[in-house]
């Protein structure tokens, strides 16, 4: 008798986004409209049970599932039934940054409990289901997000380019746009640290921004969110603006390239409406200009310190 355990369905993809912004994808209600099913007030939460109909043209199976764990930009799972069949499977969607790629693996497990009579429900139709989330809806939906990326190649080892981002008194003497000086507030470089920083303008008006730090890999990469802040670092909309995104997630990857480095910034909205994200996209070019200068006066400094 062979009793070997069927194996689970599974595949993968690679997106050219970060495991938050995929996360947001997976467990957003109004995202997940977008290219997934309609599940209004689903929530990320273990023990949280929904119901949604779907199937093939002509007929309509009731989903039962039930949320049974949730790490927040890692790993979901659910159970998946339907409503007077029986079986009961298991579906796993888990994310593993790259950089600021994040591999998807999604696992679909007990698939054979099923009713083998209902052609409906057979491995084959759950594979070809999937593979069109996977391989078309949800890229098409994060294809349509804006996502900002700027990159330069500095005349400096990794080592010292790595530096000029965690250092307090290399940050002040570059970041913040042309004209403005910078003060550090707050730096804590650990995984849900604050740099917490103020930027004076040649009137003496005063802004402040936020990052809080997602992930650490040194010399290779910083995570963070960003917002506008005020004075005691608390996240605010953005001065100029209230339709632009109050918290942007960011992705920097410094390249080796010897006695250069490759140096790209990535950021895309988190929890933002439909008119943010619009907002979000129409800012690219002021963006590109603000970054550029921010990058010149990098550069500048760089050279100096070598010097």
């Amino acid at each position: 008798m062979n009793t070997k355990k069927p194996r689970p369905l599974q595949l993968e993809r690679l997106f050219h986004a970060p495991a938050e912004k995929l996360w947001q994808a997976l467990t957003d209600p109004v995202q997940m409209k977008k290219w997934y099913f309609d599940l209004p007030g689903f929530r990320a939460e273990v023990g949280y049970q929904f119901r949604f109909e779907g199937g093939p043209p002509g007929r309509v199976y009731v989903h039962l599932c039930e949320v049974t764990e949730a790490l927040p930009n890692r790993r979901l799972s659910y159970t998946w039934r339907y409503e007077g069949y029986e079986g009961n499977s298991l579906v796993t969607f888990e994310l593993f940054p790259q950089g600021d790629k994040t591999l998807l693996r999604l696992t679909h497990a007990g698939l054979e409990t099923f009713p083998s009579s209902n052609p409906d429900l057979a491995a084959g139709n759950f594979k070809m289901g999937w593979t069109g989330f996977l391989r078309t809806e949800l890229p098409n939906f994060l294809r349509n997000e804006p996502v900002f990326r700027i990159s330069r190649t500095i005349n400096a080892p990794r080592d010292l380019v790595y530096q000029m981002w965690t250092d307090a008194a290399h940050l002040a003497q570059w970041w913040g746009p042309i004209g403005m000086e910078l003060s550090v507030l707050k730096l804590e470089l650990r995984q849900g640290g604050i740099f917490h920083y103020g930027m004076k303008g040649p009137n003496g008006g005063m802004m402040y921004g936020r990052f809080t730090f997602r992930d650490i890999l040194p010399p290779e990469r910083l995570i963070w969110t960003t917002s506008f802040a005020d004075e005691k670092g608390n996240a605010i909309r953005a001065p100029f603006s209230d339709q632009f995104p109050v918290e942007t997630y960011n992705v920097l990857t410094l390249t080796d390239l010897g006695d250069k480095t490759r140096l790209t910034l990535s950021g895309c909205p988190i929890n933002a409406s439909q008119a943010e994200l619009d907002f979000y996209r129409n800012m690219f070019d002021s963006m590109k200009n603000g970054f550029g200068g921010t990058f010149k006066q990098l550069v500048a400094y760089v050279r100096k310190q070598r010097n």
